[in-house]
């Protein structure tokens, strides 16, 4: 289980605090607790996505190839939906950069590639 290492005790103390927990986006429904994301779950994507459509500017000339932008955001989104499936395949918490960031950077590269 998660409260089984000292990572996961800690995850589970912030997300049952009652207070403000500075950088933790936390869902809760009722009673009970929903899906958390950390700061870095949104810093790391945001940047790659940055880095992405900053690109995608820089290279207007060329209109026939896809949008990395576009891309990295679908990327974002297969990412989340995995994080949903991921207590199927695992009783302790994973952390959703595990699953967003490598999605999204495997998006862009083969996007790149093909195109």
């Amino acid at each position: 289980a998660a409260s089984g290492s000292a990572m996961g005790s800690v995850a589970i103390q912030r997300l049952s605090s009652a207070t403000f927990q500075p950088g933790l986006l936390v869902t809760k429904i009722g009673n009970s607790l929903g899906g958390s994301l950390g700061l870095g779950d949104a810093v790391f994507p945001s940047l790659l996505a940055n880095f992405a459509k900053r690109f995608d500017e820089s290279k207007t000339a060329q209109d026939d190839r896809l949008s990395l932008f576009t891309v990295s955001m679908i990327g974002y989104l297969l990412g989340c939906v995995a994080c949903e499936f991921a207590p199927l395949i695992s009783t302790s918490g994973l952390p959703a950069l595990v699953f967003i960031v490598p999605f999204m950077l495997g998006a862009v590269v083969l996007a790149s590639a093909i195109s």
